[in-house]
């Protein structure tokens, strides 16, 4: 279609429905997905008979922007940056709306929309925690089967914090990669002794028999990725930027090992529990609070928690700046994790209780008894949030430092892109620039 242009890199597609894995070459012969679809996906397809296809997982992992350019052509990226260096401003940058698959004829019309949202808890039946822990480990079965099909020939790494999620879904994903590597981040100056997390992924790693790969960074070398992760994390907040700061150390650490030969790696990673069980706190540092969220129920935190997944790209963004490709095996358990009773986000073993119904004895009794693992957690003995505020990166700087990495003057532009924890987003017109240029 004349009237259509991308910018960049586009993130890879490993869309799941349920039964099928799809990448970008299944979304091109012309079958149309059966919705709804998710871990990463947001794709612009050209189909055989000269239409467009444009789809984006349920959740938002996937990225996908656009702008009108000159004479009304609609231009597309994965990241707001390319398009603000083509010559779009910010303010009129949109997000292809998360959950969809559009369908237009080789005129630009919409011929085909289909809209897929996650479902709300309430409507979902509720289950037992022994069943979702079941269903939950027949679903990441499956989801890690298929990756390891269609993808035979590539390197596998899963990151390993110590904690019950990334632990949890590398003893699953052993079961399925044999060649399996564990990669495990330290905050460490040369020659320190390693973290309590390090420890704990060094003998995870020996209890599982996986090699691992040791991510280690100074201050220093972690804050060289700050513009790095602003771009491709596209977002300014807090502790998404410490996460993906975390993510960029990680995936340097596993291209250097890999080396630029061969099929890009994939890096499998345990996020997403977080959310979908609400379980964050409050950090202090310094006398001063951190990444507090809303007052209100658990149910309602987690709606806009998973609301928040489309205006984030603090997982995808990082590895693939190296080359990489990110697996979020937890998005395909959405439905799973949904249909836990309300009353079962109250309780605060939730998720150990959980995991041992997963899992069970795969996983050793030191796991279930750490305490809760953040990387980027500050506190007295530093971390990501300590090293950032120790050099007055905070939450303002952060702002300031991503409306110039987007030609931005005013970042109270800033807060109309991003309202509410969501990307403003809207439906591209393709037709409306053909007739433009007509």
């Amino acid at each position: 279609m004349r009237s259509l242009t991308i910018f960049g890199p586009r993130d890879p597609v490993l869309a799941w429905d349920g039964t099928q894995l799809f990448t970008d070459c299944d979304l091109t012969r012309g079958a149309r997905p059966s919705p709804p679809l998710d871990g990463i996906c947001a794709a612009v397809q050209p189909l055989p008979d000269g239409g467009t296809r444009i789809v984006r997982d349920r959740l938002g992992l996937g990225k996908l922007f656009w702008a009108r350019g000159v004479g009304g052509r609609v231009e597309f990226a994965a990241r707001t940056a390319q398009l603000t260096a083509a010559g779009h401003r910010l303010d009129t940058i949109m997000s292809v709306p998360r959950g969809v698959v559009l369908e237009y004829d080789r005129d630009g019309c919409l011929i085909g929309e289909s809209r897929f949202h996650p479902p709300r808890a309430q409507d979902l039946p509720p289950a037992p925690v022994s069943h979702a822990g079941r269903r939950i480990r027949r679903t990441l079965d499956a989801y890690l089967a298929a990756l390891a099909e269609r993808y035979r020939d590539r390197r596998i790494y899963v990151c390993l914090s110590g904690g019950l999620d990334s632990s949890t879904v590398a003893a699953v994903a052993r079961e399925h990669f044999p060649d399996l590597t564990g990669v495990s981040f330290d905050l460490a100056e040369e020659g320190s002794a390693p973290s309590e997390d390090r420890l704990a992924a060094i003998r995870l790693a020996g209890d599982l028999g996986l090699p691992l790969l040791e991510a280690n960074a100074s201050p220093e070398r972690l804050l060289s990725h700050l513009d790095e992760v602003l771009v491709e994390g596209i977002d300014w907040r807090d502790f998404n930027v410490h996460c993906a700061l975390v993510n960029a150390v990680l995936g340097e650490a596993i291209a250097r090992e890999h080396g630029r030969d061969g099929p890009a790696p994939l890096v499998i990673t345990g996020d997403l529990p977080n959310q979908f069980l609400v379980d964050y706190h409050a950090e202090t540092y310094g006398g001063a609070t951190y990444y507090a969220l809303p007052r209100l129920g658990a149910e309602r935190l987690r709606s806009i928690l998973i609301d928040g997944l489309d205006s984030c790209h603090r997982e995808g963004g990082p590895f693939g700046a190296h080359g990489l490709v990110t697996v979020q095996p937890y998005a395909a358990c959405l439905e799973d994790y949904l249909s836990l009773p309300a009353d079962f986000l109250d309780r605060p073993d939730r998720k150990d209780v959980l995991v041992r119904q997963i899992v069970g004895s795969a996983l050793p009794r030191y796991i279930y008894e750490r305490p809760k693992v953040r990387a980027q957690i500050g506190g007295e003995q530093g971390g990501v949030l300590a090293t950032c505020i120790d050099r007055g990166i905070d939450g303002p700087y952060l702002r300031r430092r991503f409306a110039e990495l987007h030609d931005l003057d005013d970042d109270a532009v800033l807060d109309r892109f991003l309202r509410a924890g969501r990307y403003r987003s809207q439906t591209p017109s393709l037709a409306e620039e053909i007739h433009a240029d007509a």
